[in-house]
Parts: C-alpha cells; structure tokens; sequence
C-alpha cells in the first residue's frame, strides 16, 4: 500500500510537471503568496494590538516566532485555489525588542493540514498536497529539491523552492503527524 501511495505523489508530480510550462528562475520582487502581502505590517495582517504580540513573547520565551493567525479580512485576498486545500494559516514574527509594530512585518507564513487518521490522510492528502504542488509549479517553476521516501514506517514526500528572496518547503508526513506542512519563509 505505502508503495502504491508513493508511486501515486510521483506519478502526480511528473504529471504535473508534464503539462505546466512553469516560469524559469525568476525574480518575485515582492513577498505576495498567493494574495498574501507578507511585506505588510503587524496592524495590517493581524488586526491584533502590540500587547499581543508582546503577551506571546512573554508567555513563550523559548519560542523563536511570535506565531498568530491573519486576520479573517486577508482571506478574502487569498486565491480560492489555495483556500481550497484547507490550510490553517499563520504568521511568525520574529521575537525582537518593538517599539513600532506598524514595522514588524512577517518573515513566515505556516500552513497545516492534519489529518484525524491515517486512512484519512492517505485518502485526502495525496490529493490535496498534489493540488497545492501543481499551484506552486504553476507560480513559481519547478522546485529545487525533492525528497520522497517510503521507507517502512515512513511516508513522506519533501519539496524546496528557494529563489532571491523566499524560500517554500511543503512537506507530507505520515509518520509523525499526519499532515500537510506549508513553510514561505522570507530571505
């Protein structure tokens, strides 16, 4: 079975990369993902108060990122493509001494799918993890790296876009959490 599930995202993937005529290496001048402004401030994408933020640092000292939700006004910005894949999304704002959060802006947005069971991630998460692979082919070209594994007791599949000024991992995992994983991380 863990093969054939495998055998399916590669089958996907090179489908995929069969009917797309991506972009070559390009420069994205901006940090927009998707209708996403991560060059944005704090007030813009969060809608939340510095006192927030300030209350999450203090209540995680050992957390690297200040990590909140956007406000539900952005997801009306967001391409319908990519709402369709059921990502929980999130903001992490670097922990740093702030005195003005209209310049606190973003340096990842987290997305996550998680699957209840291991038969429902394998049932829903070939499918959603090839829907989200073919839009970022489709906008970004082809990844840099790519990792598939099925060893037993491990599925996971891993790709790596890095260009000037982001970098996208997406990664599907069975083995720990059952779930879709969706990093843009600004340079």
């Amino acid at each position: 079975m863990k093969n054939i599930f495998f055998s399916l995202i590669v089958i996907s993937c090179q489908l995929t990369f069969a009917q797309i005529d991506p972009p070559l290496l390009k420069e994205y001048p901006s940090n927009i993902f998707f209708g996403i402004d991560l060059d944005k401030d704090w007030y813009t994408l969060t809608e939340q108060s510095g006192l927030s933020y300030t209350l999450f640092k203090n209540q995680n000292p050992d957390s690297q990122f200040v990590t909140v939700n956007l406000h539900k006004s952005i997801y009306n910005l967001i391409n319908p493509d990519l709402l369709k894949i059921g990502l929980d999304l999130k903001l992490g704002f670097e922990i740093k001494q702030v005195s003005d959060f209209n310049n606190l802006f973003p340096i990842h947005l987290f997305g996550s799918v998680k699957f209840k069971s291991l038969s429902e991630y394998r049932l829903k998460g070939i499918d959603k993890f090839s829907n989200l692979f073919s839009l970022l082919v489709k906008k970004f070209g082809f990844p840099t790296q790519m990792t598939v594994a099925s060893d037993p007791g491990i599925d996971s599949a891993a790709f790596v876009w890095e260009r000037e000024n982001f970098l996208i991992l997406i990664n599907l995992n069975a083995a720990n959490n059952k779930s879709i994983q969706l990093i843009y991380s600004k340079k």
